[in-house]
């Protein structure tokens, strides 16, 4: 794997594992894909590894690992395979759909389209792309009174992400009313993978990354009064470079006195480069839903829950020179 030298951006992973469970079957843009959840022990504090088989329900970082415009892949890794992956950390967003409250909203919208032969978005929707409803559209022909009380844009189009307000409501290219959030994934995006025929001596996780700091840099202290500090990179993904330039937004958490020396020496736009590791871990949510009942009662519910997130940490970042 390579990238430009002299480049303020840059992304390296150099990680092994043990393959967990694998899914051949999934859709993605381009190529071959195959999917698989790459598994690691967790590390102890002088940063050795444990070994996964000292201890029955050992807790381990787990990764969604993607490879691609490979048509053999699925016929040659198996879960349970030891291997070995050089590649790139990956942000990839996608929409996951809820069930439409609403069923006046389907109604009006397509009433909009017999009116004008258009759909009430700001840009009409494509094959590829769903689009916002734009509820002014709507509003001011009385097709509804009122907008969903969870919609992340208020009657101003403005965006108003709270606890309670984070569902895009948008129309595709066949007139359907979705009702979404939009999710964030972070994977292992392959570039090369050797299967190992033994347990490797150690497990190693190793990222490389260059980039700018795309977001305010938040400082606070914990439960345990420990401080911390995270922070959004953005960087390229070198797999596509020739051929489409995508980017990649990458969560960088920080503890300890390093948490502080961060906080004081960088600021959104500042160019770094940092090495590190790529973890997952346990992220608390709260999900405020709504539904229908039998007699047409709306009844508001709320899910607290814990999912997998992911998150780099540093143990060297350093400014780039210019």
């Amino acid at each position: 794997m390579s990238f430009v030298e002299g480049s303020k951006y840059a992304n390296k992973l150099k990680i092994n594992g043990i393959v967990g469970k694998c899914d051949p079957t999934l859709m993605y843009i381009p190529g071959a894909l195959f999917g698989f959840e790459l598994e690691q022990p967790i590390f102890k504090e002088n940063n050795v590894y444990k070994n996964m088989e000292t201890k029955s329900g050992e807790e381990i970082n787990s990764f969604r690992t993607i490879v691609l415009d490979d048509e053999e892949v699925d016929r040659v890794i198996e879960e349970g395979d030891y291997i070995e992956i050089v590649g790139e950390v990956q942000s990839r967003n996608f929409d996951k759909f809820h069930p439409i409250v609403e069923p006046e909203l389907q109604n009006a919208v397509e009433l909009y389209y017999s009116a004008f032969d258009k759909y009430p978005t700001k840009k009409q929707p494509t094959e590829r792309f769903d689009q916002d409803i734009v509820w002014k559209k709507i509003l001011d022909l009385d097709f509804i009174n009122k907008i969903p009380i969870d919609a992340i844009f208020n009657e101003k189009q403005e965006k108003v992400q709270t606890e309670r307000n984070f569902y895009h409501y948008k129309v595709d290219w066949n007139g359907e009313v979705k009702r979404i959030t939009r999710e964030t994934i972070y994977e292992v995006l392959v570039h090369e993978y050797k299967l190992l025929d033994h347990p490797p001596e150690k497990y190693y996780n190793e990222v490389m990354l260059k980039g700018r700091i795309a977001s305010d840099i938040t400082f606070d202290i914990g439960e345990n009064g420990e401080p911390y500090s995270f922070f959004t990179l953005h960087t390229y993904l070198n797999y596509f470079r020739g051929i489409e330039k995508r980017f990649a937004f990458l969560p960088i958490e920080v503890y300890g006195d390093e948490a502080i020396e961060v906080f004081d020496q960088f600021k959104k736009g500042s160019f770094i480069e940092l090495d590190g590791r790529f973890l997952s871990k346990d992220v608390f949510k709260v999900l405020r839903n709504r539904k229908v009942t039998a007699s047409g009662k709306i009844r508001r519910r709320k899910a607290e829950f814990y999912e997998r997130g992911h998150y780099i940490h540093p143990f060297d970042i350093k400014e780039q020179e210019s």
